[in-house]
């Protein structure tokens, strides 16, 4: 919160540190997302091997919906410590670290 603080109080305009927070923030749900999504496709290549007939079924609409899912929910972890931190006064803020 102190850093976020002193990007504002040094002249950094809300929306520029709104989106930093969000494009710093979203990096490891991107990174973890595709990683997830790449190891649920080599296990069901897999696991469709030794078992035929059990995962006929397409996974790419449960996998697309999960991916929106984690992205959302990222997401939102990262809005509301941006617009809280948007909303306080930077000054008070460092004053009282």
């Amino acid at each position: 919160m102190s850093e976020l603080a002193i990007r504002l109080a040094v002249g950094s305009s809300r929306g520029s540190l709104f989106r930093t927070v969000v494009k710093v923030g979203m990096r490891p749900v991107l990174a973890g997302t595709v990683v997830g999504l790449t190891m649920a496709h080599a296990l069901v290549r897999l696991l469709g091997t030794r078992l035929e007939g059990l995962l006929d079924a397409p996974m790419l609409p449960a996998c697309a919906s999960v991916a929106l899912l984690v992205g959302v929910l990222g997401l939102a972890g990262m809005i509301v410590p941006a617009m809280k931190a948007m909303s306080e006064d930077p000054i008070a803020l460092l004053r009282s670290q």
